[in-house]
C-alpha cells in the first residue's frame, strides 16, 4: 500500500470530515459517501496527519510490552520483538507476552528477558468458560487474544501499556507516548461488526463511518481503561464487562471483536487529551524469502511506519 504524499486542500478537507466520528441521533451525510471515493478522501487526510515518528524528538515516556502470541506467528514474533527493541525511543522497562501453554517453552529461548505467560493462566476459568459457550471453535484464539490484552492492562500493567501484534514489525523510529498523552493511529481498516459492538455496548458514543482504530497496535492506559470498563459495567446492569461484550458480540461473526476498536473510540471521545491522532502507515507483507534482509531494506523509509507479516498471506 503506497501513501498518498501530496492532495489538494479540499480532499484532505473532505476526507477529516469522512473521518471523524458522527454524534448519535444526527444526521450522517458522511453515509452517502461511495465506499471507493471515501476511501480515497480519508486516505488523503491521513496522508496528512503526522505519524508517531515525527516525535521521536519530544519526550519519550516509559512504557510496558505486552505481546499477544498465537501459534502462527512463534517464528515471526521474536522479528517484532527486535523491531521494538531497536526502533521505539520510549523505553520498555517491562514486557510481558503471552502464548499458548502449549507453546512456553518454544518461545523462552527467543523472548530472552520477557516474562513469559500462559494465555490459561492470564485469562480468569469462568471467562475462557463464556468465551468457549459463545465463540465458534475457528474462531476463539482470535476473540481470546482480544480479551488477554484488556485483562493484562486492567490487572497487571503499572503503566501505559503498548499492545502489539506479534506479526507486525517496526521499520523507523517512533514515539508513542509522551508525557500522558499516547499516540493514537487511524485507519481504513473499517469493520463493521466491532462497530455494532461497540454502538450495544455505549449507545452513546460518536462513531466514524469510514475510519478505524484498528492499527495492530495500541498503547492502552490502565488508569483509563478502568473508566471504561466502569462505563461498559454501568451500562448493562452492574454484569461483569467481559460478560456484556460477550452479551453483545454476533457470534455468527469470524472477526466479532476488537480490543483496540473499543478503547480507541471511547478514548478519541471521552478522553481527547490524552491522545494525539496520527495516521497508521503499515504494508502487509509476505512471509516468504529472505524476509530479515528485505525488512532491512525498508529500514528508515519516511512513509512507512511497521510492515505486517500476516499467515494468510501465503495461505
Amino acid at each position: 500500500m503506497e501513501w498518498v504524499i501530496s492532495a489538494p486542500p479540499a480532499a484532505r478537507l473532505l476526507g477529516g470530515w469522512l473521518a471523524r466520528p458522527v454524534p448519535v441521533n444526527h444526521p450522517a451525510p458522511q453515509r452517502l459517501a461511495p465506499r471507493r471515493v471515501a476511501d480515497i478522501l480519508v486516505r488523503s487526510y491521513l496522508a496528512g496527519l503526522p505519524t508517531a515518528g515525527d516525535f521521536v524528538s519530544a519526550e519519550a515516556a516509559d512504557l510496558e510490552l505486552f505481546l499477544r502470541i498465537g501459534p502462527r506467528d512463534i517464528e515471526v514474533a521474536p522479528l517484532a520483538l527486535k523491531s521494538l527493541r531497536r526502533y521505539l525511543v520510549n523505553p520498555l522497562v517491562r514486557t510481558v507476552v503471552a502464548v499458548p501453554a502449549s507453546h512456553v517453552a518454544d518461545v523462552r529461548q527467543a523472548f530472552a528477558g520477557a516474562e513469559i505467560v500462559a494465555d490459561e493462566d492470564l485469562l480468569p476459568a469462568e471467562l475462557a468458560r463464556a468465551i468457549a459457550r459463545v465463540v465458534p471453535p475457528g474462531r476463539m484464539g482470535w476473540v481470546r487474544q482480544q480479551f488477554l490484552s484488556l485483562v493484562h492492562v486492567l490487572h497487571n500493567a503499572g503503566r501505559p501499556c503498548l499492545v502489539w501484534d506479534a506479526d507486525t514489525v517496526m521499520v523507523r523510529p517512533q514515539n508513542l507516548l509522551s508525557g500522558d498523552q499516547a499516540s493514537l493511529a487511524i485507519s481504513l481498516e473499517h469493520h463493521h461488526p466491532y462497530f455494532r459492538l461497540i454502538r450495544r455496548l455505549l449507545p452513546d458514543l460518536p462513531l466514524p463511518l469510514w475510519s478505524s482504530m484498528v492499527a495492530h497496535h495500541m498503547v492502552l492506559s490502565p488508569d483509563l481503561l478502568r473508566v471504561l470498563i466502569t462505563e461498559i459495567e454501568a451500562g448493562a446492569g452492574g454484569k461483569a464487562w467481559w460478560q456484556a461484550i460477550l452479551d453483545h458480540v454476533d457470534s455468527q461473526e469470524p472477526s466479532c471483536m476488537a480490543d483496540t476498536e473499543l478503547y480507541g473510540q471511547w478514548v478519541r471521545h471521552r478522553w481527547p487529551d490524552r491522545v494525539r491522532l496520527v495516521a497508521f502507515r503499515n504494508v502487509p507483507w509476505s512471509r516468504r524469502g529472505g524476509l530479515p534482509s528485505r525488512l532491512e531494506a525498508l529500514a528508515g523509509r519516511r512513509r512507512i511506519d511497521s510492515v505486517s507479516l500476516h499467515w494468510w498471506i501465503d495461505a
